[in-house]
This record gives structure tokens, sequence and C-alpha cells, in this order.
């Protein structure tokens, strides 16, 4: 029988600041975000959580490894896009005023990067590269990654063999739950996408 990791995505919660491009910008959760987070997920099957470096994300995965027993792992890979020019700026703000830039670039994010930013396929190859290394790394274990939107996004690209332009297709909201589990064997790794965005708590 082929060996098992089990991979569950969870994504932030809101952040102080309100609704602006945060990409590399190091903000904390609010109190909402804080609540979602611990909404959608309890302790149980777990056997390791990896997060990313920024506080939004590594606070609450600090937080649960704590509480649960669990070890944690900080993967710096799997750190936001930096979105350059928009980094901290008003999403509103961005569509008024340089509307031609950003539907270019959400339209297709393969063709690029935000205006000053992070190159969407450098993006791609650095959190498929974290990606690798944590299944190699922690092989067979049942994971909680504690992540960004773009991060999820860029590793569903990854794991279901879709072009970059398809990154902004994955509507990803706050503290949602997704799971990819990818079966290893002698042929190689078979990653199959369980779920995505469920609203429940799992236990």
């Amino acid at each position: 029988m082929a060996e098992t990791t089990v991979v569950d995505l969870l994504r932030h919660g809101q952040c102080e600041g309100g609704d602006i491009f945060r990409g590399s910008t190091d903000v904390a959760l609010s109190p909402e975000g804080w609540q979602s987070m611990h909404a959608a997920v309890t302790a149980g099957a777990w056997q390791r959580i990896v997060t990313s470096p920024l506080i939004r994300c590594r606070q609450f995965a600090e937080q649960c490894a704590a509480e649960w027993q669990v070890p944690v792992h900080v993967e710096h890979g799997f750190r936001e896009l930096d979105f350059g020019e928009w980094e901290g700026c008003e999403v509103a703000r961005v569509w008024s005023e340089d509307r031609e830039r950003a539907q270019a670039y959400f339209s297709d994010p393969g063709q690029g990067g935000p205006p000053g930013g992070e190159p969407t396929a450098a993006f791609a190859r650095r959190t498929a590269a974290a990606w690798d290394r944590t299944l190699l790394e922690y092989r067979g274990e049942h994971l909680l990654l504690v992540q960004h939107g773009g991060t999820i996004r860029a590793l569903l690209t990854h794991v279901l063999a879709m072009p970059l332009s398809s990154l902004q297709r994955f509507d990803v909201p706050y503290a949602a739950l997704s799971r990819i589990c990818v079966h290893h064997s002698s042929r190689g790794d078979f990653p199959r996408l369980e779920f995505h965005n469920i609203g429940a708590r799992l236990e």
C-alpha cells in the first residue's frame, strides 16, 4: 500500500489594517482573524504544523503547536508574494488609480508580476520548492500548513499541474481550509485535492 502525506492548508484570518495589499508587509491578525482561525480547526490528527514566517500565520501556528503539543516548523519559502508598488496600499485605491496594471496582472498573473514586486514565475518556483522540501522532510505525516491566499493558490496550481494564468481562479477566503493528499509510490508522488474551502471544523 502506498504511503500518504496528508496536507491541510489553512489561510490566515482577517488582519489589522483593513483591505490592503499586505503581501510581504508583516501585520498581525485582528481579533476577528484569530477567532475565525480557531473556529476552522481544533486539536486532532495533526502531527506537525508548518507555517509562513509572517506573523499573521506564525503567531497562530506557534500558539496552536504549544496548545496541541506538536512541533512547529517555519518555512521561509511559504512567505506571501511581494506586491512591490502596491504593498500597503488599499485594494480599492489601486483598482481606482492603477486599474490598467491591476487588471493586466490579475487577468493573467503568469505573464509577469505586480509592478516592482516579485515575478509570479519566481513566486511559483519558490513555493513549489518549499512544498517539495516539506514533503521530503515530513513524508507520511499529517501536516497543517498555515498559509496565505497567494501561497495556497500557487500550491494548488502546482499540485494540479495548472498554468500560472489560472492562479487567481481559486477563491481562498480568510480561514479557508483545504486538503491535499500526496500518495507516494515507487512510480513517484501523486497529489490529489481532497477538498477546498470547507467551512466546518476539522477534528
